[in-house]
């Protein structure tokens, strides 16, 4: 299997990811507050500087171990960070499989960001890991990710049933093979 390591920063026509780090807390601690973007995922809202600044050291922590390759993603034009983008659970039991999740400011819903970022993504992890599968979940109500991991090429392959925030919620499990993302090019993302 080859050596699982991502590029530093990765460039699309609208957007750059670059590797998450403590100087990123305003902008996370911006989009991690609103109840409206934490809705679908299993933290509540923060304004607890601390916490945000405890999960950036981890995110860098993660990536020096290989583990996680969280991004920022900023905007080309204005180099402000929109949100965020990960590869997670790379060196977890199953080799050759990783998770795919994401986070963006309301503000940048709707204009197609996130499946920019995640074409960018998946391209480098299929092209440069030993990835062979990558795996994603959407809360069933959460209608914008599971078109955003569609429009990745990814299938859905299951429900299951979580408890998140304390109550009971399906989530779509989605995944996408290599040879299925090199049959299926995103964005006019060189394969």
């Amino acid at each position: 299997m080859k050596r699982k390591v991502l590029p530093e920063t990765l460039s699309g026509d609208r957007i750059t990811l670059r590797p998450i780090t403590p100087a990123d807390i305003t902008s996370v601690l911006a989009y991690s507050s609103d109840p409206d973007v934490t809705t679908y995922l299993p933290w509540h809202p923060t304004v607890d500087a601390m916490v945000v600044r405890m999960f950036l050291q981890q995110q860098q922590e993660r990536r020096r171990k290989g583990s996680s390759f969280g991004y920022a993603v900023t905007e080309r034009s204005s180099g402000e960070m929109i949100g965020a983008i990960d590869l997670m659970g790379i060196q977890s039991g199953h080799p050759g499989n990783c998770e795919l999740g994401y986070v963006f400011r309301r503000e940048s819903w709707g204009h197609g960001y996130a499946t920019e970022a995640g074409a960018l993504l998946l391209d480098a992890a299929f092209q440069n890991t030993g990835i062979l599968v990558v795996d994603a979940y959407a809360d069933a109500d959460n209608v914008g990710s599971q078109r955003v991991m569609e429009k990745l090429g990814m299938h859905r392959m299951n429900s299951e049933l979580r408890i998140v925030k304390g109550r009971e919620r399906i989530y779509f499990h989605y995944a996408i093979a290599r040879t299925q993302y090199a049959a299926c090019p995103v964005l006019g993302v060189a394969l």
